[in-house]
């Protein structure tokens, strides 16, 4: 490994700013979900008769940046 993290400060930046400039709102208010990928080298899909698997994450994945409101509405 190099030390290197998903996602990185400049990520979560840039993406706190284009939400908050998408909902008109406030980048403090900017919220996050992140979901790393994950990949299974060995033993892929064993694990659902209870076998083992050797599964890891790696540094991609889904960021996700949303505004919350009081509504519903999503």
């Amino acid at each position: 490994m190099d030390g290197m993290s998903w996602p990185s400060q400049s990520e979560l930046d840039g993406m706190r700013e284009k939400v908050a400039q998408m909902s008109g709102g406030d980048a403090k208010e900017v919220r996050f979900v992140v979901s790393p990928y994950r990949i299974c080298p060995l033993g892929a899909h064993i694990d659902h008769q209870g076998g083992r698997v050797s599964a890891m994450t790696i540094n991609k994945g889904i960021l996700l940046g949303f505004v919350p409101s009081d509504d519903s509405q999503v």
